[in-house]
C-alpha cells in the first residue's frame, strides 16, 4: 500500500523526469554535496522525494545514511536519512542553529551542515512528549570502521 502511495506521488511530481531520478547515485552525492543544503524550491525542482521521509515517533539507536539536506525555517536544517537498522524506515529530522552558528544535535559534536550526503552515521533518537523524534546525539562512521563495533563502543560507554 505504501509503495503504491509513493509511486502515485512520484507520477504526480514528474519524479522520473527530474535530476534526482536520472543522475547515477555516486554522481548524485557529489552533486548534492556541492551545496551546504538546498532550499525548498531547489529540492522540488531537483526532484528529491521528500514525501517518502516522515517525522518519526521513536527512541533508540539506528544506523543511517544521510540522503539529503534542506534549509528549514527559523534558522534550521532539515536532514533526510535512509535508516538502515531497526524498523524506522526513512526519517527526517529538524536541527536548529546554535549560538556558535552550527547545526548540531543537542549532545552533538557534529555540525550537520558540514556533514556529507552519502556518509553513514549512528543516530541516537529521542522523542518529545507527543512530538516527533529528534537526533539527540550523532556519530559519523568512518568508511573503514565496522558500524556494529562502533555501536558496541558507544553503548558500553553509556552503561
Amino acid at each position: 500500500m505504501q509503495n503504491n502511495k509513493f509511486e502515485h506521488r512520484r507520477q504526480q511530481e514528474n519524479f522520473y523526469e527530474k535530476d534526482y531520478a536520472t543522475i547515477p547515485r555516486e554522481a548524485l552525492f557529489d552533486f548534492i554535496n556541492e551545496k551546504v543544503a538546498f532550499t525548498v524550491e531547489q529540492t522540488k525542482a531537483f526532484g528529491f522525494p521528500y514525501w517518502e521521509y516522515s517525522s518519526l515517533h521513536e527512541k533508540g539507536f539506528c544506523l543511517g545514511q544521510l540522503a539529503f539536506k534542506e534549509w528549514g525555517k527559523n534558522m534550521s536544517l532539515l536532514t533526510y536519512f535512509d535508516l538502515l537498522s531497526g524498523f524506522f524506515g526513512n526519517g527526517k529530522f529538524l536541527t536548529f542553529r546554535n549560538s556558535s552558528s552550527q547545526y548540531m544535535p543537542k549532545n552533538g559534536h557534529l555540525d550537520l551542515s558540514k556533514s556529507k550526503v552519502g556518509d553513514f552515521f549512528i543516530l541516537e533518537l529521542q522523542q518529545k512528549e507527543n512530538g516527533p523524534s529528534f537526533i539527540e546525539t550523532i556519530w559519523h562512521i568512518p568508511s573503514d570502521e565496522d558500524p556494529s563495533q562502533l555501536l558496541k563502543k558507544i553503548v558500553s560507554q553509556r552503561i
